[in-house]
């Protein structure tokens, strides 16, 4: 606007050539236009402090303000955590106020200042950069300031005098309520939680009926078959061979015996059978689980190979082992009966 206005102002003074009249209309008009344009464009910076004079750790505030107009982008100056033993304690945002005809906005910012070390302090002009309606970035600065820091009297005549110890406060009902008020609600929340849960469950037909558990010996004979159809030492995989039959006695004795086995080492395990006042098994089987164990062992960690035979007793002690220590069922204490009562017909007969 101000280069259109310009060049009008160049062909109304080619226009009047150089008469005087010409020149005199031109000035008119050209400082009118001046004028004008100084007047939407306003700029103004400033830094003030509401103290000069504070004791050592006291406080004082500095004030960074700016006045512009609508078509000014204003940078406030970075001001560092320090300033020659002046440190900055806290800064608020930068707030923007707009007058009432949207043509000026004024942006203030306050910073928090302290001093430990008396002295008179300076500090230097604070400069903010600005960027005007043509894009061209400017600089103003503010006035230095300048405040001291007194050190606090002490009176030397007087006797010193120790610190006072912390006092202690009595914990009052007031201040426990909160904590009590809380712990019940989270009390009430998984109370709450849990009875919903269970809810849900009971509508969706999750929670099964209680199953009786097969006895473990079945179970251990049924995977140590799998074992045995699956080959696998003959394959050349002697080490999960091993892991498997000796995982399967662990798991059969953590069922049988309640002894955590898949948890611990061999001999922690073997000791649970040895000695008084342990799980009581015979000699027979304690070797034969002793030998599952350790030869496991020596494949997985030590690397070795065993031989065709090893494998195959490891197997053979396995299912051994089982059948010397499984709990004696209902049908087991039938047929021994059944035996009992046909060897007294038989020695009733030979009578």
């Amino acid at each position: 606007m101000k280069k259109l206005i310009e060049n009008i102002f160049k062909k109304m003074k080619s226009c009047v050539g150089k008469s005087v009249l010409g020149i005199i209309l031109f000035s008119i008009f050209y400082f009118q236009f001046s004028i004008q344009s100084s007047a939407q464009t306003k700029i103004h910076a400033s830094a003030t402090i509401d103290s000069t004079k504070i004791k050592i750790g006291e406080q004082l505030h500095l004030i960074l303000s700016a006045e512009v107009s609508s078509d000014i982008k204003i940078y406030f100056p970075q001001i560092p955590d320090s300033l020659n033993h002046v440190e900055v304690v806290e800064r608020t945002k930068i707030d923007t106020v707009k007058s009432e005809d949207g043509k000026y906005s004024t942006y203030k910012q306050t910073l928090t200042l302290t001093s430990f070390d008396a002295g008179q302090y300076f500090l230097e002009p604070f400069k903010f950069y600005y960027q005007n309606a043509s894009k061209t970035i400017d600089s103003i600065a503010t006035e230095a300031l300048q405040f001291q820091v007194e050190t606090i009297l002490v009176d030397t005549t007087k006797e010193f005098k120790d610190v006072k110890p912390p006092m202690d406060v009595p914990f009052t009902l007031k201040e426990a309520l909160p904590y009590i008020v809380g712990g019940i609600i989270l009390v009430a929340i998984i109370i709450l939680a849990i009875w919903l849960i269970r809810k849900w469950q009971r509508k969706k037909g999750i929670i099964k009926p209680n199953i009786p558990l097969r006895p473990a010996h079945e179970i251990a004979l049924e995977e140590l078959k799998k074992v045995q159809l699956e080959n696998l030492w003959q394959q050349g995989f002697y080490k999960q061979y091993q892991s498997s039959v000796s995982d399967i006695i662990r798991s059969y004795i953590e069922q049988r015996f309640s002894i955590q086995a898949m948890e611990m080492p061999s001999d922690e395990t073997l000791q649970h059978f040895k000695g008084k006042n342990k799980k009581h098994i015979s000699k027979d089987a304690f070797e034969k689980l002793k030998y599952i164990l350790q030869l496991a062992d020596t494949v997985k960690f030590a690397k070795a190979i065993p031989l065709g035979t090893e494998n195959e007793q490891s197997l053979q002690n396995a299912f051994d082992f089982v059948q010397l220590t499984k709990q004696a069922s209902k049908s087991d204490f039938d047929s021994i009966e059944n035996h009992s009562s046909e060897e007294r017909k038989e020695d009733v007969n030979v009578q």
